[in-house]
């Protein structure tokens, strides 16, 4: 099944407007995930990734060039976390929790 137009722009557009990309479980190996990954890092927008196992943009080399004019992406937009959601996420709440009672 393909994605519906008006969802795609929407998608496309968020991307746009945004500073930074998490993706969260996902090996972005469905093309339109791959595609809003691959759109975001051609803007220069930082990706950071939450997953276990290679990702679609670790296959195609995307995210770990050296940047440089040849059009190489610059590996410091990538960012990817090779560890598990759930026990991950909760020590990510756990720690925003403790910074609140600061």
């Amino acid at each position: 099944d393909s994605v519906p137009r008006h969802r795609v722009y929407l998608s496309n557009a968020a991307v746009d407007a945004t500073d930074g990309l998490l993706c969260i479980g996902t090996s972005l190996a469905v093309h339109s995930a791959f595609r809003l990954a691959k759109r975001a890092i051609g803007r220069g927008v930082p990706v950071a990734i939450l997953n276990v196992g290679e990702t679609r943009l670790e296959r195609e080399g995307l995210g770990v060039g050296t940047g440089n004019e040849d059009g190489a992406i610059s590996k410091s937009l990538v960012t990817k976390v090779e560890s598990p959601i759930g026990p991950t996420l909760r020590e990510v709440v756990n720690i925003l929790e403790r910074m609140e009672e600061l």
